[in-house]
């Protein structure tokens, strides 16, 4: 250990292997509490996701032999990031049969770009719906003679 450089590091090392759980409690307590120390995080992760893939959730598809054609299939969370939703909002509509049934590799949901296409007009038509219950009771009655699936989408809206 020669430069001054290698022995700061040396010691921040030491202290912080000392005091890494104490910390990380501090900091996920803090995540918990308080909404910008949330919104900071998330906006952090979001950023380190874009500079690891370049900026480009495309980066990400896989190819696969689909029907005799080499085709690009993209995971739940790739197909998340390129239509502007969170994972588990697709996860819902698979679930609830509002998008196709993804093509299945294995154990991950893979989908072809055509259904990704599909779940991006979804998401526009999901946002632009009318979200109190007078709209509700003009679109047809009460929430409770509504289909399931969209009593689903009224609730998630609130």
């Amino acid at each position: 250990m020669g430069s001054s450089k290698e022995k700061q590091k040396a010691k921040f090392s030491a202290w912080y292997a000392k005091n890494a759980d104490a910390l990380n409690a501090e900091r996920k307590a803090r995540y918990v509490e308080d909404e910008t120390a949330r919104s900071t995080a998330r906006a952090q992760a979001a950023r380190y996701r874009a500079k690891r893939c370049d900026g480009h959730a495309v980066a990400r598809e896989r190819t696969v032999m689909y029907q005799g054609v080499e085709t690009a299939v993209f995971t739940t969370g790739t197909a998340a990031e390129l239509i502007g939703t969170y994972p588990q909002k697709i996860i819902n509509w698979d679930r609830d049969g509002l998008i196709p049934k993804p093509v299945i590799a294995g154990a991950q949901r893979l989908y072809l770009l055509h259904q990704v296409k599909l779940m991006a007009r979804l998401l526009k038509v999901y946002d632009a719906r009318p979200r109190d219950a007078d709209a509700v009771h003009a679109l047809g009655g009460n929430a409770c003679a509504m289909p399931r699936q969209s009593r689903l989408l009224h609730r998630s809206a609130r």
